[in-house]
């Protein structure tokens, strides 16, 4: 067993002195943080907005792999997709303005088709939302995986490794 500090030339003058500066530099952070529990927390409106953020973020990220992979007539279905786009939102404005109770798609779908319509769009939504929530995890494992190469883990005798278990 070592008897002697590993480090030597410092008296304990000088580490009193480092710990003193180290708690001034905690105290400036202290105040340029902002509390929690004071009211600074992200509001309703604010989180959405983030989420819109990050889920654009992830589509101009791969806008260009998109192009890289599709060629020159990729910009053409771009072009086709944003007209779609454009075409059935005036749709949507014009049943919306048709009837002023219309405030979803599933009431869209009512006006259109009646209670069965109201169903299956409704169900047509919550698999949308189902799928969108898988794909992020699918994402998100494949890049974690890419990330953190060779990773497993053993659970109940059954191991995990690469992309499932980040999914999972």
């Amino acid at each position: 067993m070592a008897t002697q500090p590993l480090l030597h030339g410092k008296d304990e003058e000088e580490d009193v002195e480092a710990d003193e500066a180290f708690n001034n530099v905690e105290e400036e952070q202290q105040q340029l943080l902002p509390r929690c529990g004071t009211g600074g927390g992200a509001s309703f409106w604010r989180c959405c907005l983030n989420l819109s953020n990050v889920i654009s973020g992830i589509g101009t990220l791969s806008v260009p792999y998109a192009l890289a992979q599709g060629g020159w007539l990729s910009l053409a279905l771009f072009a086709v997709v944003g007209a779609v786009c454009l075409y059935t939102g005036g749709l949507i404005d014009r049943c919306m303005r048709a009837d002023r109770s219309v405030r979803s798609y599933p009431d869209i779908g009512h006006l259109a088709f009646g209670a069965h319509g109201r169903t299956a769009i409704g169900a047509v939504m919550h698999v949308e939302l189902y799928l969108i929530a898988i794909s992020f995890l699918i994402l998100e494992g494949d890049n974690l995986d890419k990330l953190l190469p060779g990773t497993a883990v053993e659970i109940l005798g059954c191991q995990l490794r690469g992309k499932q278990l980040f999914v999972l």
